[in-house]
């Protein structure tokens, strides 16, 4: 879980700037954790 967690971490910071696409990013992480 701290995995994801740091994962979920730098994709946010990559993602940072274009929120569109930062939503876009949480969904599928969303998706992710759902499937565990």
């Amino acid at each position: 879980m701290n995995k994801l967690k740091e994962k979920l971490k730098n994709i946010a910071h990559e993602y940072h700037i274009e929120t569109s696409q930062t939503y876009q990013v949480v969904k599928e992480i969303h998706k992710e954790i759902n499937e565990y």
